[in-house]
């Protein structure tokens, strides 16, 4: 709801405020007025019975009966005003009580939506500050150190030209593997056997290289289907953070992992053997990042899907996922 039709609503909640509380004050005039002309009933009622030996009929019916009729119809039609108030206030109320869930589903919406709009800056933060971390500790520590043993070189060249060839070996061999950290990073920033092959393809292809880490990979993978590719994307994202916790810090042998569809819900199943952790002190520490699961989560929230982790120290993780294909 826009910001214009917040304020209607407003305004209008307000008019109902004020008309309801000038009904009010005149619903209470009235009540004012019927119980004055009661009170006169009565007291006419009372002269009457006091003064039945003083007047006669006819004086009595001719003095009296017009003021007690006439108080009558006054009270009658005090009466149905106020009953006009009432419905009047029923109503207003009715409107109101609208006017407020409106109101407060809009207030509820731009609270979700301010916390929607964190989380994903506190996801783009995340993957900032991982890239920045990776690029930081490997690749450009490397090159740093291969200036160096360049310039070294230049010193060798003129005085051992063996020893300079031989350091030049171990440049052009620390640069291929520096070459490859940079593509692995560029990989996890958008792997092109994605955009190729797609969702399975390239989960594949991930558990293929923890197969290469001395792992036992045990699969079972549907084809993913889903109109919407950043759904598929957001798959891969966090199937790739929970195969990287697990060969971070499981220190494990054996994986299990399962991608299935079932009613329009990509589910997904990991287990690992590795050394567990107590999962209750770790949700209890908010600055903590171990195993990515703040990541993790904010991503599948995001997604409108669920994570169940169950994991003990010494037991090994169960990582279940459930996420809604039709976002």
């Amino acid at each position: 709801m826009s910001q214009s039709n917040y304020e209607l609503l407003q305004q209008m909640l307000n008019i109902y405020q004020t008309d309801k509380e000038k009904l009010n004050i005149l619903r209470e005039e009235n009540l004012y007025r019927i119980e004055k002309i009661n009170q006169n009933i009565k007291t006419i009622q009372n002269s009457l019975q006091s003064d039945m030996k003083i007047f006669s009929p006819r004086e009595d019916g001719t003095k009296y009966n017009d003021i007690l009729n006439e108080y009558q119809r006054k009270n009658e039609e005090y009466i149905k005003v106020n009953k006009e108030y009432d419905n009047s206030i029923i109503q207003i109320d009715i409107h109101t009580d609208i006017l407020n869930k409106l109101i407060s589903n809009d207030e509820k919406r731009e609270y979700e939506r301010k916390n929607m709009n964190l989380s994903i800056l506190n996801i783009q933060e995340e993957e900032r500050q991982r890239i920045a971390r990776d690029l930081h500790d490997t690749s450009l520590q490397n090159l740093a150190h291969l200036i160096h043993k360049i310039e070294l070189c230049g010193m060798y060249i003129d005085q051992d030209i063996m020893k300079a060839k031989l350091e030049l070996a171990v440049i052009n061999k620390n640069l291929k593997s520096t070459i490859d950290e940079i593509r692995n990073t560029i990989f996890d920033l958008r792997p092109m056997i994605f955009d190729d092959l797609g969702l399975k393809e390239s989960v594949e292809s991930l558990l293929t290289n923890v197969k290469n880490s001395n792992y036992e990979v045990i699969q079972d993978i549907d084809e993913i289907y889903c109109e919407d590719n950043i759904i598929l994307v957001s798959i891969y994202r966090i199937v790739s953070e929970c195969i990287s916790n697990i060969v971070k810090h499981a220190n494990g042998s054996k994986i299990r992992f399962m991608m299935k569809t079932h009613e329009n819900l990509c589910e997904i199943n990991i287990i690992d053997n590795g050394i567990g952790f107590d999962l209750e002190k770790i949700t209890q520490k908010k600055k903590d990042k171990h195993f990515g699961l703040l990541i993790m989560k904010e991503r599948i929230d995001l997604l409108g899907g669920v994570i169940n982790i169950k994991s003990e120290l010494n037991t090994g993780t169960n990582i279940e996922i459930q996420i809604p294909m039709n976002n």
